[in-house]
């Protein structure tokens, strides 16, 4: 006769790092004279730890890379799915031309949340690093507390990375360039006669003149501009003249008057 009181049951589960992620628990209540009712189960998303790097996972890592590449590509795996954060976080590579000596930031910091620079694929990010290193250097990789948030199933947002400040997490070095410094011989003039200054690229040079003087067509010798343009006869294969007697040769050509 009425209703029968409400009942309850208490139940306490401490899962392990072992045991994270989604469980299933299924109950079915009973009575004393027999009576059930419908199974009904619901789902426990166990989390107890933030998103973790799976040791080795880290592309480059306790390696040299080349110090003359324009892009280098850096992959990384945690141990479940991740994504990008809501806000700004960065990815920084740091530098040092020896051990012992001061860590330098080796071209800009890649923001994770905006960059397309940057993917995730499941539990994997990866990100280009569109910079050269420099030659003989020792880096290492370092991101932000946050820089990648766990996912969970069901969507169901999990904890922030702790981020990488530890040198030893992700470091690597650099190979000697093999690029030969187009500026350094000839008391640093190069293949020029007066100055030569390294291009924006890193890649080529350019000769310039003392006051006073101008490039010959040639770009790499200089000649002091004059009136006389008394060149015996014309020069050979359409040959500048200098004047006073002198011929140069257009770039790309060498050879005598």
């Amino acid at each position: 006769h009425g209703n029968p009181p409400n009942q309850s049951v208490d139940i306490v589960w401490t899962p392990t790092s072992q045991q994270r992620g989604p469980h299933v628990l299924c109950f079915t209540a009973l009575d004393n004279n027999g009576g059930s009712t419908q199974q009904r189960c619901v789902t426990i998303l166990a989390q107890n730890s933030p998103p973790q790097i799976q040791s080795g996972t880290q592309t480059p890592y306790n390696v040299a890379v080349s110090s003359d590449a324009l892009q280098h590509k850096f992959t990384v795996t945690f141990d479940q799915e991740i994504r990008r954060p809501r806000s700004s976080r960065y990815i920084t590579v740091w530098c040092q031309e020896e051990q012992g000596s001061p860590h330098f930031q080796t071209g800009p910091s890649l923001d994770i949340s905006s960059s397309p620079a940057v993917t995730i694929d499941n539990r994997t990010l990866t990100f280009y690093f569109l910079s050269q290193i420099q030659s003989e250097a020792i880096c290492y990789v370092a991101m932000d507390r946050g820089s990648v948030i766990g996912l969970q199933s069901c969507g169901v947002e999990g904890l922030p990375f702790e981020g990488i400040s530890d040198p030893s997490v992700w470091s690597f070095t650099s190979e000697m360039s093999s690029m030969v410094m187009p500026c350094s011989s000839n008391n640093d003039r190069g293949a020029c006669q007066f100055k030569c200054k390294i291009s924006s690229d890193g890649r080529s040079y350019i000769c310039s003149c003392d006051e006073g003087y101008e490039l010959t067509a040639n770009r790499h010798s200089c000649y002091k501009p004059t009136n006389a343009t008394d060149c015996p006869g014309n020069c050979n294969r359409n040959g500048v003249c200098l004047g006073h007697g002198y011929c140069d040769c257009h770039y790309g050509w060498q050879g005598t008057s």
